[in-house]
């Protein structure tokens, strides 16, 4: 089954229209809207390198950089989490949060939208980390917020119901 779908986010705002759109099928096979989709920015912090699925470069060229910011974090939670490798992972996706939580990322709020779009998609791309990770009461919990801050962010609202989905499927087998 498809476990997860790249989202790529433009960073800048040509038209609203097409801020978001799909940009990248990865992993096995299966339809696109059962599966998780990540958010990153193709545009910016070698985020092109993630939606080609160029994971490991993407890692490497983001890693080399001396300043971080929200699309960096964004972009290595994204390849991590697809990589496997969760301790990265969680720490890239933790700190995407807490650069918009803490406001240490104002860049991130004037280049890619404003605070609650920004917190939204890293509440969403962190929920489907920890679903991966099988934390699914933390995942529903990222997600919820997600989609109550921003209603119209389509993949957070997806990946919340991919959960439940998948929460309703649990006990139905135990």
């Amino acid at each position: 089954m498809n476990k997860l779908q790249i989202i790529n986010s433009l960073s800048t705002f040509k038209a609203s229209a097409s801020l978001m759109l799909v940009a990248l099928m990865t992993c096995h096979t299966a339809a696109a809207d059962s599966a998780y989709q990540l958010t990153a920015y193709a545009d910016d912090a070698k985020g092109h390198y993630v939606v080609d699925g160029e994971y490991s470069m993407a890692i490497e060229k983001i890693e080399s950089q001396s300043v971080k910011h929200f699309a960096s974090e964004t972009n290595l939670c994204v390849a991590y989490t697809v990589s496997g490798d969760d301790a990265a992972a969680k720490g890239a996706c933790d700190s995407a949060l807490t650069m918009i939580v803490e406001g240490k990322s104002d860049r991130s709020v004037r280049v890619y939208g404003n605070y609650r779009r920004s917190l939204a998609v890293a509440l969403s791309n962190r929920g489907v980390f920890r679903a991966l990770t099988g934390d699914l009461q933390g995942a529903k919990v990222d997600l919820t917020r997600a989609v109550d801050l921003r209603s119209n962010l389509r993949q957070a609202k997806l990946n919340l119901l991919r959960l439940e989905a998948e929460g309703n499927d649990t006990v139905a087998a135990s």
